[in-house]
């Protein structure tokens, strides 16, 4: 049975790094808001319970001790910046940053499966979570940094249309999109390494005045309708 992840915050940025980070089918993710936590908590029946506090600190502190209640033996997590949480006795659990895998397996009380390789795979395309590496039909190159953040972003949600200003703020954290050089730079080097041609890339495409989805060919049928910048 897979072990049920509640995720509780705005946005989707912390799920999706947890999908990202933890290994084959072992976990079910999902994320609600903070006005749905405490149903969520007591019909969803989560195994691990983890607060997005990173922008109103205060605030998950306090939605942590209303949940724990009722979560039962689920472990709650409430992950905020470095505040004073010393006399707190609601037995809720603190970390300064998304638990990584390791983490989360030793909260949810199992075993670490070290051999099960952490890949995310669209068709022909194979990115390594942990080598950092993409193979792409048997052609294996390694990513910087950056560039492994985006296409990340973009395979975890094959055929979604990422905006401009999601990718500036979950890839360089910010909300400035009056410069988006940076982007399409880093944009133009994926594309390199994924082997699309110029102006009719096969896997990343741009969705004009929006921004980009990644594709299986396969599955689409051809190049589709994106272009290059």
């Amino acid at each position: 049975m897979p072990k049920h992840i509640l995720v509780v915050g705005d946005g989707m940025a912390m799920a999706d790094t947890l999908r990202r980070s933890l290994s084959g089918q072992r976990y079910v993710v999902k994320s609600v808001g903070r006005e749905d936590a405490l149903r969520e908590a007591t019909s969803g029946l989560p195994d691990l319970i983890i607060l997005d506090g990173r922008s109103v600190p205060d605030q998950a502190v306090e939605l942590a001790r209303r949940l724990r209640p009722q979560a039962g033996s689920a472990p709650v997590v409430a992950v905020v910046p470095s505040i004073d949480v010393a006399r707190d006795d609601s037995g809720t659990i603190y970390r300064d940053q998304v638990p990584a895998e390791d983490d989360l397996v030793a909260l949810l009380g199992e075993e670490h499966t070290s051999s099960e390789a952490r890949v995310l795979r669209v068709g022909k395309i194979a990115l390594d979570l942990d080598a950092h590496s993409l193979n792409v039909d048997g052609e294996i190159s390694t990513l910087t940094p950056k560039q492994f953040r985006l296409l990340s972003l973009f395979m975890s949600r094959p055929g979604q249309v990422l905006t401009r200003k999601q990718l500036m703020k979950e890839v360089w954290d910010t909300d400035y999109t009056g410069d988006t050089r940076t982007l399409d730079v880093h944009i133009h080097w994926v594309r390199e390494k994924l082997g699309d041609v110029p102006g009719r890339p096969k896997y990343l495409q741009t969705v004009r005045r929006v921004g980009y989805r990644f594709v299986d060919p396969t599955e689409q049928g051809g190049p589709g309708a994106g272009s290059s910048l």
